[in-house]
């Protein structure tokens, strides 16, 4: 994280209440794990971390890519191309309720700047325009989200002491369903009130 809240310390946190442990890794040894998150890339991308990105995937990884229209040096096109996936950045960013392919409304997500994706399956919509997608790549998949910003430190309570309100639990609950959809395949569904 970082002190003005902009950083994704809390969001790393959330991994492991998920069912996955975490480990921060560089390299050639960022396709050692069964899942690999990218948040917000902004380093260079060069051919042999692509290949090695889409043999990852190929073997069963899985992939989830969080960007964000905040991420001016977002270099998250170079990693998505080869699996037929990215976000479209030409028309700027969306805005608004987050929605599901059905068009039901995921309470509490009011979106306010995404990058619409191209290419996958949709996953969640604002006004019709897919900003999480995913793709089944061989035996893995890849999950984009374009709002990234929605869960950086600030947006996530700002410490992980804070005990959340109702607002801040459904929107973990869209961390968790993003989670779900990207590392264990499952659809993503409304979530119940007693969750």
């Amino acid at each position: 994280g970082q002190e003005d809240g902009q950083g994704f310390g809390l969001l790393v946190q959330w991994i492991p209440r998920v069912g996955y442990f975490t480990a921060r890794r560089h390299g050639a040894e960022v396709t050692t794990g069964d899942a690999l998150v990218v948040i917000c890339p902004s380093g260079s991308v060069d051919e042999a971390y692509r290949q090695r990105l889409v043999e990852y995937v190929e073997g069963g990884g899985r992939l989830l890519v969080f960007d964000s229209p905040h991420n001016r040096a977002s270099t998250a096109n170079s990693i998505l191309w080869p699996f037929g996936l990215s976000f479209v950045q030409s028309f700027g960013p969306v805005a608004g309720k987050l929605t599901l392919p059905d068009g039901k409304a995921w309470p509490g997500a009011d979106i306010e700047a995404a990058w619409s994706v191209s290419g996958g399956e949709p996953l969640m919509q604002i006004d019709g325009t897919p900003v999480v997608a995913r793709v089944q790549f061989g035996k893995g998949t890849v999950t984009v989200v374009g709002f990234a910003t929605s869960f950086n430190d600030a947006a996530m309570g700002g410490t992980w002491l804070q005990e959340p309100d109702e607002a801040m639990i459904e929107h973990y609950k869209l961390l968790f369903g993003l989670f779900e959809a990207a590392f264990d395949g499952k659809p993503l569904s409304m979530p119940k009130k007693d969750t």
